[in-house]
């Protein structure tokens, strides 16, 4: 009988380790499955090389294994600062559990660097909070190779020379890619070739303007500069390269310094138009200034050609109120310093849809209009200059 008691006592014991056990090994497996390591969370960074087929958690790691020409895919989130010193694809790739994949430098690092001779194609990405430190250029992106932009989002980063990007070599910005939010100072920096195409938009940047250019600066399709704040230079863009603009593109709703201030050379084509911008206007504390062509403020060579158009801008006035000193803006299309190029269409093409409004109210030097004297010319739509 004691024998049988002793044995039931221990039963109960390896029983009761077993319940112990199993409740621990269950805790354990809960815990588990509410841990950020075991669930991918958006932060999760997955770079992913097709050729070797090996993953990564950092950009940079899969870009220094990859070999040139390699292709890489981005899941996640991905942060700090990457340098490119050799031929690469890298296109991010959205998914339920991650999101859209996005590159983020944290306010610490830029997120991107192009080294030069290398060519990158760069697709379905968000490249953000990145910062220029050390070299003050590119918060973004700085590029002195050949890269090509394909459906990629350029926000929220700071740089003293393009906020978003800094460009010296190359570069293509396509598709339905937008330049946005961008500070200190421009949106895109280009000392060397940029073409935008597609419906790709630089918009909203702060705080010197859209785009500096110092190169060549090529708008096609229905590509878009649009509401920067320009109060130190060229509200849309401050152009002292050439600057190109074809098909349906169009600069437009940019302000404090219009449109584009032209120190060199902007040629008008097709049906591109400059639009709904405004020069000058007032700051907090009663600062502010009389703004000088709202749409372009003219100190080179400006062409029209085609069914180019300039219209609804405005050149605002500034004074303070009740004080007799008051500056009124001037020349709310064009104000024109350097030289002014109207060519006529073809004498086929439609009559100016505007056709009541003056072609007249563009103050300055130098102007002329070229063209057959049969045919109408391209028609400078000037607003009123207000204040």
């Amino acid at each position: 009988m004691p024998a049988d008691s002793g044995t039931h006592h221990l039963g109960n014991h390896a029983m009761l380790r077993l319940v112990i056990a199993a409740m621990l090994a269950l805790a354990l497996i809960l815990t588990l499955e509410a841990s950020p390591a075991a669930v991918a969370s958006p932060e999760t960074c997955r770079v992913t090389n097709t050729d070797s087929g090996r993953t990564y958690t950092r950009l940079q790691q899969a870009v220094r294994a990859a070999k040139p020409g390699a292709r890489l895919i981005v899941k996640g989130t991905c942060h700090g600062g990457t340098s490119i010193n050799k031929d690469i694809t890298i296109v991010g790739k959205k998914t339920k559990r991650t999101g859209r994949p996005v590159l983020d430098g944290k306010d610490k690092a830029r997120v991107l660097t192009i080294k030069p001779k290398v060519k990158v194609s760069v697709r379905s990405l968000v490249i953000r909070n990145g910062k220029a430190t050390r070299i003050p250029s590119g918060g973004g992106i700085s590029n002195k190779g050949r890269l090509r932009l394909k459906d990629v989002v350029v926000r929220r980063n700071e740089a003293t020379r393009g906020g978003g990007i800094y460009n010296e070599g190359v570069l293509r910005i396509r598709g339905r890619s937008v330049v946005s939010g961008n500070g200190s100072r421009n949106g895109l920096y280009n000392v060397g070739r940029v073409v935008l195409e597609g419906v790709a938009r630089i918009r909203e940047n702060c705080c010197a303007e859209g785009v500096y250019n110092e190169g060549v600066l090529v708008m096609k399709d229905r590509s878009a500069i649009s509401d920067n704040d320009g109060w130190r230079t060229g509200g849309g863009v401050e152009n002292r390269g050439t600057l190109t603009m074809n098909d349906a593109s169009s600069i437009s709703e940019d302000s404090y310094l219009g449109g584009v201030r032209n120190h060199d050379t902007l040629t008008m084509n097709d049906s591109s138009s400059i639009r709904d911008n405004s020069a000058g206007g007032g700051y907090a504390a009663g600062f502010g200034f009389a703004g000088h062509g709202g749409a372009v403020h003219n100190y080179g060579t400006l062409a029209m050609n085609g069914q180019s158009s300039i219209h609804g801008n405005r050149a605002v006035g500034w004074g303070l109120i009740g004080s007799e000193e008051q500056y009124p803006g001037r020349g709310g299309g064009v104000y024109n310093e350097g030289s002014l190029t109207m060519t006529a269409p073809s004498p086929a093409s439609p009559a100016d849809p505007m056709g009541p409004d003056s072609p007249a109210g563009v103050p300055g030097h130098r102007r002329r209009a070229t063209g057959p004297a049969s045919s109408p010319p391209t028609v400078i739509r000037t607003a009123t200059a207000t204040g």
